[in-house]
């Protein structure tokens, strides 16, 4: 059949306006499908807790399936370089955590360029780390702990892996405290925490939400909390500063990333629901109950954090003296 070249004109005008509102239908018709979140760590730890408090969320107000997929090693830096590898569609995102960046501070190698492969969506929350000891330790205070480690030489510390926030933690207190600490990687967290409450390993920095239980029934000793205050749920716990290591101002934060070049619908979907969600009671008083402080914000803030956060791991694998590979 042949059109004349004004009908042929008007077919292709209404093509092209069916494909724009298909278009459109199909960018607002997101989520279309169920989204994963990949979380660098085995379960059970404080990343995996909150992936599946806000993975539960999303699932209620999005309507989608929502999981939690945990693809554990080198410090988080497996699932890192899987989203940054995965496709930039919306549906592939990552827990990010302070290890993704202290992955690059420490200069340990991997795939992804974390500024230009990852896009920020939203910084969930941050607490603090806690110098945690066995009962068996003598010590009672950071100060005296810090004494018993010189008095020691090679006093052992745990974490989940190498190249994380926690064990840079460890390394900077060492060198703060002018102690030779031993750094013992763990496969996982709760492997690193089993040895820790039996006694096989004196001390290890923790996240709140990971030790908090353990050290409210004695079965582990709190010496201090890093950040600018003491913790509500830990008030017997001094800062790192008043036992005199304000240096050692380390903390963990937890943010949800995508892939470069996501779109830009679902980048901003997602930010608008996490920071409604971030403001629900029921979530507020489970972060709470968790030592979890919840931030929220834009992604253009989310992005300024990360730089400010990579500038400070640097500074503090520099103070180590040494690049910890």
């Amino acid at each position: 059949m042949r059109f004349s070249s004004g009908r042929r004109t008007a077919i292709l005008s209404i093509g092209a306006a069916l494909a724009s509102i298909g278009g459109l239908a199909s960018a607002q018709a997101y989520p279309a499908k169920p989204i994963r979140i990949l979380v660098g760590f085995a379960p059970g730890g404080s990343t995996d807790i909150v992936a599946r408090l806000i993975a539960q969320e999303l699932n209620t107000d999005l309507g989608r399936p929502v999981v939690v997929e945990n693809k554990a090693g080198a410090g988080g830096r497996i699932a890192a370089e899987a989203v940054a590898a995965a496709s930039p569609d919306g549906y592939t995102l990552l827990l990010g955590t302070a290890g993704t960046v202290v992955q690059i501070a420490t200069g340990e190698k991997a795939s992804f360029d974390l500024m230009k492969d990852l896009t920020p969506i939203a910084l969930l929350a941050e607490n603090p780390h806690v110098l945690v000891v066995h009962p068996s330790v003598p010590a009672r205070t950071v100060q005296e702990f810090a004494a018993l480690a010189r008095s020691k030489g090679d006093m052992a510390y745990a974490s989940a892996g190498e190249y994380t926030s926690l064990h840079v933690a460890g390394a900077l207190f060492g060198s703060v405290a002018n102690a030779k600490l031993l750094h013992v990687p763990y496969k996982s967290g709760a492997a690193a925490l089993a040895d820790l409450l039996s006694g096989r390993i004196p001390m290890m920095f923790n996240d709140l939400p990971t030790i908090l239980s353990q050290v409210k029934s004695g079965g582990l000793r709190a010496l201090a909390v890093t950040g600018p205050q003491r913790s509500q749920l830990l008030p017997d716990a001094p800062t790192m500063a008043e036992g005199g290591f304000g240096t050692v101002d380390t903390s963990s934060w937890f943010g949800l990333m995508a892939p470069a070049g996501a779109p830009a619908t679902a980048v901003d979907l997602l930010n608008n629901r996490i920071n409604a969600i971030l403001q629900k009671e029921a979530v507020k008083a489970r972060f709470t109950d968790l030592g979890l402080t919840p931030t929220g914000g834009t992604p253009a803030q989310y992005a300024a954090f990360l730089r400010g956060n990579l500038d400070f791991w640097k500074r503090a694998v520099a103070l180590t003296g040494a690049r910890l590979q």
